[in-house]
This record gives C-alpha cells, sequence and structure tokens, in this order.
C-alpha cells in the first residue's frame, strides 16, 4: 500500500464517515481502525449521529447528500457562529 497514515485525525474520520476518501485513504484508515478501537468508536458514534440526522431531515440513502455537501458544511460551520434569528413579536389579545 503507497498511502499509509501513522497519524489519523478527526477529518480522516469524518472524511471517511462521508465517503470522500479514495480506495487507497479509505484502505489507510480502514487499517487503523482495526487496531484502534477509540478512533473506531468515535467512526461508530459519527455514523450514528449521521443516521439521526437523515431520520430526522429525510436525506437517506434513496436520496444521497450531494457530493461536495459535506465539505461545504465544514466551511460554513468554521466561519463562526450564524447571528440568531429573532422571533417576530406575537401580537397581543
Amino acid at each position: 500500500m503507497a498511502l499509509l497514515l501513522e497519524i489519523v485525525t478527526e477529518a480522516h474520520l469524518h472524511a471517511y464517515v462521508d465517503g470522500e476518501l479514495d480506495a487507497e485513504e479509505r484502505a489507510a484508515v480502514e487499517e487503523i481502525l482495526a487496531d484502534d478501537a477509540g478512533a473506531a468508536q468515535r467512526v461508530r458514534a459519527y455514523e450514528r449521529q449521521i443516521a439521526c440526522l437523515h431520520r430526522l431531515f429525510g436525506a437517506g440513502p434513496e436520496e444521497p447528500m450531494p457530493r461536495g455537501r459535506p465539505a461545504a458544511l465544514r466551511a460554513a460551520a468554521s466561519a463562526g457562529p450564524a447571528a440568531p434569528a429573532r422571533t417576530p413579536p406575537r401580537g397581543r389579545s
């Protein structure tokens, strides 16, 4: 195997779960996951989180997330928190 990851980062794990790795990178991460119980546990937690989000928002296997969407979401998240939405005042009775 030409690619050998000595340190797997959270970015690698998220890319693995999101399906953003090429075959060589995926194989390298899977090799590390086989030996690193903590990393494997985090991957399972990320997969459960994604499954919950799919149940809540309807994106499932029949509606795959568009390619590049996870990267766009990470970029938006790194931009910092958005301003809180204002709730319009309710009318008085």
